[in-house]
């Protein structure tokens, strides 16, 4: 059995939709959870990642390997940037959920929208777009989209609430080739969003799993 830990930074029922997605893929794959639900909080309060919430995120990786993890997963993209510091300075493997998706963004589209109901996933994603298309000698363009009012419509228990102020956000993009959703949450848009605005929609799990089934299948993990 190849085991997953994936780091959650707030409750919700995002472990069991990537559960799902990587079960799917890959028959042989237990997904297990490690949660601290007042990370996500936290980085909004301070808008952005600071210190004490880098080094304990760093703490939840390295945490999640010595359980015995055969691969780290950060779900979490709004700590994108501490995920990316854990893969400078760890040897075990990690991935950040998002990986799949920035890079088929970059690699097939140049004007990408990226749309969050989470302000502080806008600004790892937009770093972490452009750190890909630079390696991939790419010229893109990034908008960033906020559905103003929609994160605290969850966290109220009103999930419709949020989904609309969502989608009439998406209705707003315009001269954009793809929309990005940046949270892996927003997974459940996918389809709503590309069809009431016509444009690609990428979301993050799905593409996640058949990254890491194509790395296992390489042996790269």
């Amino acid at each position: 059995m190849f085991k997953v830990v994936s780091i959650y930074t707030a409750k919700g029922g995002l472990h069991d939709m990537i559960t799902a997605q990587f079960q799917e893929v890959m028959s042989d794959v237990q997904v297990c959870e490690l949660t601290d639900a007042a990370l996500l909080g936290r980085v909004m309060e301070d808008k952005g990642v600071e210190k004490p919430t880098m080094r304990r995120m760093l703490h939840l990786f390295q945490a999640a390997a010595q359980s015995g993890a055969d691969l780290v997963l950060s779900s979490c993209s709004t700590v994108g940037d501490a995920a990316e510091l854990a893969q400078k300075v760890y040897d075990f493997p990690l991935i950040r959920i998002d990986e799949a998706m920035v890079t088929k963004a970059v690699r097939e589209y140049s004007r990408i929208a990226v749309l969050a109901s989470v302000e502080t996933t806008l600004g790892p994603t937009e770093r972490f777009l452009n750190s890909m298309a630079e390696k991939e000698g790419k010229k893109i363009t990034v908008q960033k989209y906020l559905a103003q009012g929609a994160i605290e419509a969850a966290f109220s228990g009103d999930g419709e609430k949020h989904n609309e102020l969502v989608l009439a956000k998406a209705m707003e993009i315009q001269n954009m080739d793809v929309i990005l959703l940046a949270q892996a949450s927003l997974m459940t848009m996918e389809k709503s969003v590309a069809e009431h605005t016509g444009l690609p929609t990428l979301s993050s799990p799905r593409l996640c799993a058949e990254l890491i089934a194509e790395k296992r299948a390489e042996g790269l993990l």
